[in-house]
């Protein structure tokens, strides 16, 4: 869900120890609509990763652990943040933070290298309740807490979704602006995102005229171009089945299927789901991070 408020975007900045260009091309950071739920809270656990200590090794700590996922990520080339550089209440043991980063490594190994390249930044926090992901540019936030390994993936694949519009996807100011903004940043003329933008936006805040959610994968896809983009992109790839029947009632839904499938996929197509399950091919779910797909079909590709 997008947020316009710049005090929390700088204070977020200041956190993370960057420029706001280095962390989200959008003048946003992103969630969605679980973001004021209130989670049952657990013991606070007594390995507190701090400031100071960014993660500490699995393997120096933990004989049980079989493999260094912390280390993994860190090999790719991203900077992990400790969780607590962003909310202060985050606190991990060295499993969870491992378990965490399985996750989000497999993840990673799923999706085009530009995107892996072009994440630079990336925090991992642990606390009950608060904003499940934050993405834009080159840096992610993602809460590793309260959530299922499902669900975990949707989002995170979501936030990859925006690294890929906002991060991979830059024009340049020789082509002239576009009728897009991203808050105060330009979307440049050449900005390969514009041909799906136009799809469904006049610009940034106006649906075209006739607009329908049918026209969208969800109805949070509906709230600019960006969240359409992004939730485009993890219905592309975790309910490739569905979005394949839900093309048949929408020209632009096809379109926009199309886009992903030549622009953003390369020609690769999924079927991590289990096919349609709306209740019917009118109907749209608000979030797509929480529809249901095949797990083990997913981190087995």
């Amino acid at each position: 869900m997008k947020l316009y408020l710049l005090s929390i975007i700088i204070g977020i900045n200041t956190l993370l120890g960057i420029t706001y260009n280095e962390v989200l091309s959008q003048n946003e950071l992103e969630s969605n609509s679980l973001n004021t739920h209130l989670f049952t809270s657990s013991s606070i656990n007594d390995k507190i990763i701090n400031s100071d200590n960014l993660y500490a090794s699995p393997l120096e700590t933990s004989s049980s652990a079989k493999e260094d996922f912390v280390q993994e990520i860190k090999n790719l080339g991203i900077i992990l943040k400790p969780g607590n550089s962003y909310t202060d209440d985050s606190y991990n043991t060295v499993e969870e933070l491992n378990a965490c980063a399985e996750l989000v490594f497999q993840t990673l190994n799923k999706v085009s290298v530009d995107i892996t390249n072009n994440l630079k930044i990336l925090t991992l926090y642990f606390n009950n309740y608060g904003r499940r992901g934050l993405g834009g540019g080159n840096t992610v936030i993602l809460r590793c807490k309260n959530v299922s390994d499902m669900e975990l993936i949707g989002v995170f694949i979501h936030e990859l979704g925006h690294i890929k519009d906002t991060g991979v996807f830059k024009g340049d100011f020789l082509a002239g602006n576009s009728e897009f903004k991203d808050g105060s940043q330009i979307i440049f003329n050449n900005d390969l995102s514009l041909d799906f933008y136009r799809i469904s936006f006049i610009d940034e805040l106006t649906l075209k005229q006739g607009s329908s959610y049918m026209d969208f994968v969800t109805e949070y896809a509906m709230t600019d171009p960006f969240e359409d983009f992004a939730e485009t992109f993890n219905f592309y790839m975790l309910h490739g089945n569905e979005f394949r029947s839900l093309i048949a009632s929408s020209k632009k839904l096809k379109q926009k299927y199309d886009y992903m499938k030549i622009n953003v996929f390369n020609g690769q197509e999924f079927y991590f789901d289990k096919g349609f399950s709306f209740t019917s091919i009118d109907k749209r779910e608000y979030d797509s991070t929480l529809l249901s797909y095949n797990l083990k079909d997913f981190l087995d590709f």
